[in-house]
């Protein structure tokens, strides 16, 4: 399951510098959490605190290459990106994703982050809980009640193809309704829940 190669291309470059240039701590932990591999940040000496901090984070897979927004990559060619900034031989520690992400936040949510990337490099890690590991449970389930039962879920029209969507806690369910033909049934989510409104004094 997943994108053509030429629709991943064109999502993560719409991403990739705001990835490598702005946004490389909520990336870098974003993919830590889904592949389980360690970030490493590229440590420069703050000329203001006198301290040293991650100027660019990176994380480290499970061949010791490393990854940046840009996807697999070198520090030779993370240094090209922050020559002016860094110094070769690059500083490098070991960082924990608490501390960068304290520092700067998903700009778009975090769990839609790990889900950009989940679109993009279909091959990386699979844990159960990511949302590619959920549709193929839920597609094979699906498939597996569709051939008991031989009743299928199909598009009103060929060109408009049923989509699968995360739900909320305000999804309670599934409703149908006979079709004109008398012959089948259209399938909809129930209608949410509401949380009433306070009252106002």
């Amino acid at each position: 399951i997943g994108m053509t190669e030429e629709d991943r291309e064109s999502l993560h470059e719409g991403f990739a510098e705001g990835w490598v240039h702005g946004d490389c701590y909520p990336f870098a932990c974003a993919l830590a959490k889904l592949t389980g591999w360690e970030i490493v940040g590229l440590m420069r000496l703050d000329p203001l605190s006198g301290r040293r901090v991650v100027w660019h984070a990176v994380v480290v897979d499970q061949t010791g290459g490393y990854w940046d927004g840009r996807g697999p990559t070198t520090l030779e060619e993370v240094y090209q990106s922050f020559r002016s900034d860094l110094t070769w031989p690059l500083d490098l520690k070991a960082v924990k994703a608490e501390e960068l992400l304290e520092h700067r936040p998903a700009t778009y949510g975090f769990e839609r982050l790990i889900k950009t990337i989940e679109a993009i490099w279909p091959d990386l890690p699979e844990p159960e809980w990511c949302l590619r590991a959920r549709t193929r449970r839920f597609a094979e389930g699906l498939e597996e009640l569709s051939r008991r039962e031989n009743m299928w879920v199909v598009p009103p029209v060929p060109a408009q193809l049923p989509f699968l969507a995360q739900g909320d806690e305000d999804d309670v369910g599934y409703q149908l309704k006979l079709a004109m033909t008398g012959t089948a049934y259209l399938l909809d989510r129930r209608p949410f829940r509401r949380t009433p409104l306070a009252r106002r004094e």
